[in-house]
């Protein structure tokens, strides 16, 4: 459920979007 407010708040931050989608990644196999 963490991604999902996660996901809307790092769509603002473009420049991160890997370091975002990464995160997400890592957290949803962790």
């Amino acid at each position: 459920m963490r991604i999902r407010g996660g996901a809307p708040g790092g769509g603002g931050a473009l420049s991160s979007n890997r370091v975002s989608q990464a995160v997400f990644f890592g957290f949803q196999f962790a």
